[in-house]
């Protein structure tokens, strides 16, 4: 067994990526998203590759499943059960709004209805000890009512039960002896933190994914099975990490960006063979523009995202930007008469118009198709043909109504959805206090590099690397990808009251639990253990992360007085200052346990001339008019071959467009550097 198969499952295509680990080589696939069956897509493209599945050692799948239940609010019949007195918690939400004069607007409410949340009477204080025992008898009566009323998960958060987790823990027994085959969710094992609604809401978005998620697992694994497969099965999880199949089932909210993330991890990997080390990680596919920062060789991390305005889920992630633009991204005229593009997508089926599927509404791709940008006769490989004719007709009646030409309506869609991703690198950038153009923008996916380096001079950004293989880059970013764990849990400290034991006690719990759950995982080898304290001054509501460096061990008054120090630090780089003589908490502790993988090395480019001009085009250009281009294929290209624009490169995956005036050079690993300026 050689192979290392990591699979994307877009909302337009599946991507697959191999490496054969024997002869050093890669391959990349890509077919259509069944988002009716997923699975089957994934199948077929196993299939579409002639791969073997005795050959195959390990598969690492990056799935959108989660996100898409969630958005589509189809999950579980979901009950929620807490603590007597506070079942409102999560309809009160926090005092903030969005729109604060806008009398109108209701707040977005968590998937859970008011009949479904019930309270028991039971209760723990801030110190973990019991006031009140469990009641018992109130956990049974819900019990029978769950099962008359078909609840198919339960979500439990009790009070301080990140300090005594017993209570919870009990209710679930008494829950699984009449219910067995209801998913339940207790919030000390989700987000064993503080901040009870937080902690309830995303709970409550991990009971709600539970069923559908654990159908997703085990049909994928049957449809493996049947075809013979018995090596390795991982998942791509939100902190950039994989972890087996069943712990996935245990833990859906930790795949909410199992997607997107494998992208970033990519274009980690693609800085250290470019030697960049500040870089924006921007994926456009046919339904979304992902984007991400990498700062000194290292992604942004989040502590969460709100899957609507107010609805916090919490769990340790890879900081990623998702708007909707992408190449299926619809235009369509507002009620004012203005032109818009997105969020909505014809995503794959039926897709854009030229698809010849049955679209009927006009988008990016039809777009980039009348502009002479794509090559309708070898789109996605030559797999399929697109309809240039569909497209005219249907963006030549959306110009009418805004009267403008059809090349100029174009135009003007391309513009708008490269502001809309402009805005959103923005957000992960110039809103973060980075400066971009101090940056590399690492374009990927389907789509991205027909706009990259339009996007790249909006935002006078250094240059763009284009790497091999980009319109299945976050499946590539899947083979590259190492096995983690993060564990956290909130106790309390002062630094004028600093408890030394209590550190050391729980790091030791923490470090236990890591080295267990990566081991249960299947991890065999020694992980690298990373230790974090949130902190932050008393009387500020929200921390700030320290890393702690491997010299703070023994956590003695010398070592302490290191770690306040890194924190002063750190919260002055962040906010501009920092309050010497201001009493500092210890809020939350985190470890996070990083297990390396094998991983493949990078394919270098021959020298060996070939003749890569492949043809002419007319491409439309702004201000311009139809240019006549040359026209390359990517895997004739040398290295250090160098080309001026305007033109395209085609590959089976992609196309990368120069404006005129602007230049690339191909490293010794085929990646595309432009310079944009």
């Amino acid at each position: 067994m050689t192979l290392k198969v990591g699979i994307d499952v877009g909302g337009t295509f599946t991507d697959l990526m191999v490496f054969d680990s024997e002869n050093k080589k890669s391959f990349a696939i890509k077919v259509s998203s069944n988002p009716k069956n997923p699975i089957e897509a994934v199948l077929n493209a196993i299939q579409f590759g002639n791969l073997k599945m005795s050959d195959i050692e390990t598969i690492i799948h990056g799935t959108t499943v989660a996100t898409n239940s969630l958005l589509e609010k189809k999950g579980a019949r979901t009950a929620f059960v807490c603590t007597k007195g506070f079942t409102d918690v999560i309809f009160i939400q926090r005092m903030n709004r969005k729109h604060h004069y806008d009398l109108k607007w209701d707040k977005p409410k968590l998937p859970v209805k008011r009949r479904y949340c019930f309270d028991i009477d039971e209760r723990v204080n801030y110190k973990g000890e019991v006031l009140k025992e469990l009641n018992e008898n109130d956990v049974v009566k819900l019990a029978k009512i769950f099962k008359r009323e078909k609840i198919e998960a339960v979500a439990v958060c009790c009070l301080f039960s990140y300090l005594h987790p017993n209570h919870e823990i009990r209710i679930r027994e008494i829950f699984k002896n009449v219910l067995p085959d209801v998913k339940i969710s207790l919030s000390h094992e989700v987000f064993p933190r503080w901040r009870e609604y937080e902690r309830a809401s995303t709970t409550i978005i991990d009971a709600f994914l539970k069923p559908s998620v654990s159908l997703y697992v085990k049909n994928l694994q049957n449809g493996l099975k049947k075809n013979e497969f018995n090596s390795n099965l991982l998942m791509m999880k939100s902190n950039g990490g994989v972890t087996d199949f069943n712990s996935v089932t245990e833990r859906p909210s930790d795949i909410i960006l199992s997607g997107p993330v494998g992208g970033v991890i990519a274009s980690q990997y693609i800085g250290k063979v470019t030697n960049r080390k500040n870089l924006i990680s921007a994926d456009m596919g046919g339904t979304s523009f992902d984007v991400s920062l990498i700062y000194n060789g290292k992604f942004a991390r989040s502590k969460g995202v709100e899957l609507e305005w107010g609805i916090p889920i919490r769990t340790s992630m890879v900081e990623v930007k998702t708007i909707g633009a992408g190449g299926g991204s619809i235009a369509w005229i507002d009620k004012g008469g203005l032109l818009r593009v997105g969020p909505e997508s014809a995503g794959s089926n039926p897709g854009p118009v030229c698809y010849d599927r049955g679209g009927d509404k006009p988008t990016v791709t039809d777009a980039n198709l009348i502009l002479g940008r794509l090559n309708p006769e070898n789109f996605a490989g030559g797999n399929f043909k697109l309809n240039k004719e569909l497209s005219y007709n249907i963006v030549d009646k959306l110009a009418n109504k805004i009267n403008k030409s059809i090349y100029e309506t174009s135009i003007d869609i391309i513009k708008l959805v490269n502001w809309n991703m402009v805005n959103a690198i923005r957000l992960i950038s110039i809103d973060k206090g980075f400066d971009p153009r101090n940056f590399s923008l690492v374009s990927f996916g389907g789509a991205c590099s027909a706009h990259c380096a339009e996007l790249a001079k909006l935002l006078d950004l250094k240059d763009v690397v284009v790497p091999i293989n980009q319109g299945v880059f976050s499946a590539f970013g899947l083979n590259m990808s190492d096995m983690r764990v993060d564990v956290s849990k909130t106790a309390n400290m002062r630094s004028d009251f600093i408890d030394l034991k209590q550190i050391k006690s729980v790091f030791k719990t923490l470090e236990k639990n890591s080295l267990n759950q990566i081991k249960n995982e299947g991890y065999t080898g020694l992980p690298k253990l990373y230790k974090i304290l949130e902190m932050r001054y008393l009387g500020q509501n929200y921390g700030v992360d320290v890393t702690l460096p491997d010299s703070v061990t023994n956590f003695d008054e010398k070592s302490i007085k290191k770690v306040f120090e890194l924190f002063a630090l750190e919260h002055k780089k962040l906010y501009g200052y920092d309050l010497p003589n201001e009493i500092v908490e210890i809020v939350n502790f985190h470890i996070s346990c990083i297990g390396k993988t094998k991983k493949s090395a990078p394919e270098k480019l021959g020298n060996i001339k070939k003749s890569t001009r492949r043809s002419k085009r007319k491409i439309y250009f702004e201000k311009k008019g139809f240019l006549d281009c040359d026209v390359y294929l990517r895997d004739d290209l040398v290295r250090n071959q160098k080309i001026s624009g305007p033109c395209v490169i085609e590959e089976n995956n992609s196309v990368t467009l120069l404006h005129p005036n602007q230049k690339t050079i191909v490293d010794e690993y085929g990646n595309l550097i432009i310079n944009v300026n």
